[in-house]
């Protein structure tokens, strides 16, 4: 299945923003190399490629509190 560029990236961050997401919560995010899928800065912790396809461990974001 394809999806739009950019199209993981505004999923993570509804999923952060809606609070389905722990902080801290372990992520992984499988892609075509082609796609050169980069994650929100300061999230990604290791990047394993494999044949035509790279899986991007991230964690989630640690929320901000808001007054």
């Amino acid at each position: 299945m394809r999806f739009p560029h950019g199209f993981r990236v505004k999923v993570l961050d509804s999923l952060h923003e809606g609070g389905w997401l722990s902080p801290r919560a372990p992520l992984l995010v499988q892609e075509a190399k082609a796609a050169a899928f980069a994650g929100p800065q300061g999230e990604e912790r290791e990047r394993r490629a494999y044949d035509d396809t790279v899986r991007v461990f991230l964690w989630a974001r640690i929320r901000e509190k808001t007054a």
